[in-house]
């Protein structure tokens, strides 16, 4: 009876997963579906094993190949190739930042193999082409604008000249960061969704309690040194490129670290949720503020302290 059950229960999310598969490949439903679609994989992987969500990946990748063989079935790829490791790790009994590592992993190694695919055989490179266009698309508005700019414009103006000159510069970490967004977010979906379905799924640690290493510090103020004197004809070096990828990274990680820093203080002095939520969206328009919120929490035990006086 349990065996029939189970192969009622994978033959039902094999069948979502095609119904799934159709409506993001050719309704208008696809907004909604892409974010749905690696649940069926992770259900697989998490309940039955890695075999089974590896037949599962198997079988929809020959289902993809048959209704759709063009640059369309890329995302869908990137997405189930993301359930089904995110399914395994479930499976492993790994914690839910595992699981996301997992993902992460995956994700960034699927979009390296389509970059390197369309770079060695089609002689197409996405990045340069979405910098090349971003921009042309500013000199053009720069012209329009010409006359009424005023010099605190123009200093702005050099900012996001330089900004976008280091965009080519950052595709490795900008790819990082896409693999992990991608993957939080399905995470975030599929878990809730998994718990209902009687799986064992890992749970999060409150956002206030996230902490980083106190090495990130040292790390980062090491990469500012590098950094420093890479300035003067350091550009397009392979030093260069590596550390702009280490500081853009660590810049996030800070960030991060200070936006929970915010949520830990509101939690210490019993403020409603609204509070910190809303200082986090002023946050993003005082970035370079938050993130030096990071550098202290981290290097001085700020919250810590705050306990301690609370």
């Amino acid at each position: 009876m349990k065996d029939k059950h189970a192969l009622i229960s994978r033959a039902l999310a094999i069948g979502i997963l095609f119904i799934m598969l159709l409506l993001t490949l050719f309704t208008s439903f696809s907004l909604l579906t892409i974010w749905f679609l690696p649940i069926p994989l992770m259900y697989l992987a998490a309940r039955f094993g890695w075999r089974t969500g590896l037949s599962g990946f198997a079988v929809s990748m020959l289902f993809l190949a048959a209704i759709c063989w063009n640059l369309q079935a890329l995302l869908p790829l990137f997405l189930l190739c993301m359930g089904t490791g995110m399914g395994v790790a479930i499976q492993k009994k790994k914690s839910a930042f595992a699981t996301l590592l997992t993902g992460s992993l995956v994700n960034s190694a699927v979009l390296i193999i389509i970059l390197a695919i369309s770079v060695f055989l089609f002689n197409y490179n996405p990045i340069q082409s979405g910098v090349a266009y971003l921009t042309q698309s500013f000199n053009e508005t720069i012209k329009e604008l010409g006359p009424s700019l005023s010099a605190q414009n123009l200093v702005t103006i050099r900012q996001y000249k330089s900004t976008l000159s280091d965009l080519i510069y950052l595709a490795p970490s900008m790819l990082v960061l896409v693999s992990v967004f991608y993957a939080l977010i399905i995470e975030l979906i599929s878990l809730p969704i998994l718990r209902k379905l009687h799986v064992t799924v890992p749970r999060w640690v409150p956002f206030r309690n996230w902490q980083l290493p106190k090495s990130i510090v040292w790390v980062y103020l090491l990469v500012l040194i590098v950094r420093a004197g890479q300035l003067d004809g350091g550009q397009g070096t392979t030093l260069f490129n590596i550390v702009i990828n280490f500081e853009y990274i660590l810049q996030v990680l800070l960030a991060m670290q200070g936006f929970s820093f915010l949520f830990a203080f509101a939690h210490r002095r019993k403020l409603p949720l609204v509070v910190p939520i809303l200082c986090s969206l002023l946050g993003f328009v005082l970035l370079e503020m938050i993130r030096i919120l990071g550098i202290i929490d981290l290097g001085f035990d700020l919250r810590k302290r705050i306990a301690e006086k609370h």
